[in-house]
């Protein structure tokens, strides 16, 4: 909770809604463990400034877009694939 309270949450309530229910896929068990949180949330960085920007961070949106179900969905099968279904 400390963890959460001490990010500054630069896109708001999506930003928190989403990170808790990435956490709440991620946790093992039936409490959601520090570890579950995304990493700039832990780090207390705000994704998008050129300074925290390190190569390979998935924030970058295509030109021309992209479908959140997609987004979600691959998301999703990622998770799946990582953990062995």
């Amino acid at each position: 909770m400390e963890v959460l309270l001490d990010y500054s949450w630069p896109g708001n309530v999506r930003q928190l809604e989403s990170a808790i229910e990435r956490a709440i896929l991620l946790c093992e068990g039936d409490k959601v463990c520090r570890a579950d949180l995304p990493e700039e949330v832990l780090s207390r960085k705000t994704p998008g400034r050129s300074g925290d920007r390190q190569r390979g961070d998935k924030y970058e949106i295509p030109s021309e877009g992209f479908n959140f179900e997609t987004f979600e969905r691959d998301a999703i099968l990622q998770a799946l694939e990582r953990n062995d279904g």
